[in-house]
């Protein structure tokens, strides 16, 4: 006879999905899912902010190309050498540079040990100051450099101009990332994004009075850069001053006033920061020496043009992966200095399936906006044509470029920054460099051969990045030393 009690029909029968176990289960996924919700939550509002950041600093790159490039191919042609040169010797240096800081302020932070950040970001700063008076000197022997390599002459003469007309806004390129990873450290990015959008909303004023009011050409090209990091550099020094004043009678402070202590410690910082600048140079470097590759392509007018815009493409759109790198070495790093390993592998998980689906509609968008794009920044058909070819390429290269990104900043914010650089080094200089040579000229694929061969080079480094994320212990950076 059937237990009243029992709505089954099997007598003490209980179904799984009752069982204790089960709802132990439930109540773990539940929760798991509760937690990366929640992560989705921190990472979002980081990520979304410091991709615009980014995003706004590449588009005055892109604004400038589009008023020169309707100068002719072969201003187009100086100002993508010219740009070429200064985000390879300079940009991808500083950068690289600056983001030691990540490790160190982030964990610093997370560990509540507040008062070091100011010392961390002068520090920077004084280290970024140096390596640029270096680069200078490399730029004063760069026109001889770039003629022996076999550059056309007139190319050459126009992109060392522009490159030398652009030496301000360098610098300002450099003290505004270290101002913006202070403030990423402690979960600040509005006021960054602010003086971003108002800088970036100045490019095409500047240019438009620089190159076609007073037609200066190149060098306004160059003019409307200084004006706009000039104008970000201001308005992001100026915020700060205005927040550290308003919090100085807190008693949480991060800035405690200019300290001798930057002045110290530089080994330790290094130690992060030099494989932080070799995983950023190495996969930078790589992109430039194929625009210098299309130099000696048959046309090469038309090659680097074409090149140029496909970089410049690149670029742009791995602003979002920039984004999510920000926010996964500021989470990660956090986590970690906090004491809070599961926390930290939470956020690596987050940032890794959000960059999926984000690049999966950059790619989508990309190559359905093929055309259009192209004719932003050429009037000439046989650029345009031959650029449009090419996005396709570029846009799915993005995928593996996006992991690899976002996985570098996990890797920074966890210290393993040494890991990123040997993957990076290995995989563009091993075999993507090898490869794009072979398809561009002994396969007489050209441009196209060229960004096969990143196709294939970014997928393989951005597999590798992922699984070495996946290993591997966060280790506390030396600001965690007195300082």
């Amino acid at each position: 006879m059937r237990d009243q009690g029992d709505d089954h029909g099997r007598g003490d029968y209980v179904p799984l999905q009752d069982s204790p176990v089960a709802q132990a289960l439930d109540d773990k996924r539940d929760g798991r899912a509760s937690g990366y919700l929640s992560e989705l939550g921190r990472v979002g509002p980081l990520a979304g902010p410091v991709a615009l950041q980014s995003a706004l600093a590449f588009s005055a790159n892109l604004v400038s190309l589009g008023f020169v490039g309707h100068l002719g191919p072969l201003t187009l042609s100086q100002a993508v050498l010219g740009l070429s040169c200064y985000n390879v010797s300079g940009v991808s240096v500083l950068l690289g540079l600056a983001t030691g800081m990540e490790t160190q302020a982030g964990q610093a932070y997370g560990a509540k040990k507040y008062h070091l950040l100011g010392t961390i970001m002068q520090r920077a700063m004084l280290i970024c100051s140096v390596a640029f008076c270096l680069i200078m000197c490399l730029w004063s022997q760069l026109n001889p450099i770039l003629k022996a390599a076999g550059q056309d002459p007139h190319i050459v003469d126009g992109a060392v101009y522009f490159l030398w007309l652009n030496a301000p806004a360098l610098f300002c390129y450099f003290m505004s990332e270290c101002m913006k990873r202070y403030l990423l450290a402690q979960g600040e990015v509005q006021t960054p994004t602010v003086a971003m959008l108002v800088g970036a909303g100045m490019a095409p004023v500047y240019n438009y009075l620089f190159v076609q009011r007073l037609h200066w050409g190149l060098g306004g090209a160059a003019a409307a850069n200084n004006c706009v990091q000039a104008t970000s550099a201001l308005l992001i020094a100026g915020l700060l001053v205005r927040r550290e004043w308003g919090k100085r009678g807190d008693a949480i402070r991060t800035w405690t006033g200019w300290s001798w202590n930057s002045f110290q410690e530089w080994g330790g910082y290094l130690k992060l920061a030099l494989p932080s600048m070799a995983a950023t140079s190495l996969e930078w470097w790589l992109y430039e020496g194929l625009i210098l590759l299309a130099g000696v392509l048959p046309d090469a007018e038309i090659a680097v043009a074409v090149m140029g815009i496909g970089f410049n493409t690149t670029a742009f759109t791995y602003t979002v992966s920039l984004g999510i790198s920000g926010a996964a070495s500021t989470r990660v790093a956090n986590e970690l200095g906090a004491g809070s390993a599961t926390r930290a592998r939470i956020a690596f998980q987050t940032v890794v399936a959000l960059e999926a689906a984000l690049m999966a509609v950059v790619i989508a968008l990309g190559i359905s906006l093929a055309s259009p794009w192209a004719h932003l920044f050429t009037s000439d058909e046989k650029v345009a044509t031959a650029t449009v070819a090419i996005l396709p390429i570029v846009f799915l290269s993005e995928m593996g470029d996006g992991f690899n990104g976002a996985c570098g900043g996990v890797l920074r914010g966890a210290g393993r920054q040494l890991t990123g650089s040997y993957i990076n080094g290995a995989s563009y200089w091993g075999i993507g460099l090898p490869l794009c040579w072979f398809l561009a000229f002994k396969q007489d694929l050209g441009v196209t051969g060229l960004w096969y061969g990143l196709l294939s080079t970014t997928s393989l480094t951005g597999l590798l990045m992922l699984v070495a994320s996946c290993g591997g212990r966060g280790r506390p950076s030396s600001s965690d030393q007195p300082g």
